[in-house]
């Protein structure tokens, strides 16, 4: 069966939590520099605002949106983005397909 990576309050915190850290890598190896470059005017501050707002949400909601399953050949642990409609195992490299709840083996 197919289920959410995390369940309950710890999901959300942990998502908030990745976000959080997200955010702040985006704002010192990319938010900082862009601002400085192109110097203290609206265009800099409109582009920073954008950075500060947007990788915390975009960061979220992806962290939101993973599942896992067990792998049908080899019964490893597998994590995907639930829009996926097929995976590659890490461990055994065979390919599954995922249909409703389940995963099912390719022949």
């Amino acid at each position: 069966m197919i289920s959410p990576v995390n369940k309950g309050a710890s999901r959300v915190v942990t998502g908030l939590t990745l976000a959080a850290v997200n955010t702040l890598l985006v704002l010192l190896l990319g938010g900082l520099p862009i601002y400085f470059l192109l110097g203290i005017n609206m265009v800099s501050g409109i582009i920073y605002l954008v950075i500060i707002l947007g990788t915390p949400i975009i960061s979220f909601i992806t962290w939101l949106k993973k599942m896992e399953a067990k792998c049908p050949y080899c019964n490893e642990i597998i994590q995907f983005s639930d829009s996926a409609t097929g995976v590659t195992c890490k461990a055994c490299k065979q390919r599954t397909v995922i249909k409703g709840s389940r995963l099912l083996k390719v022949t």
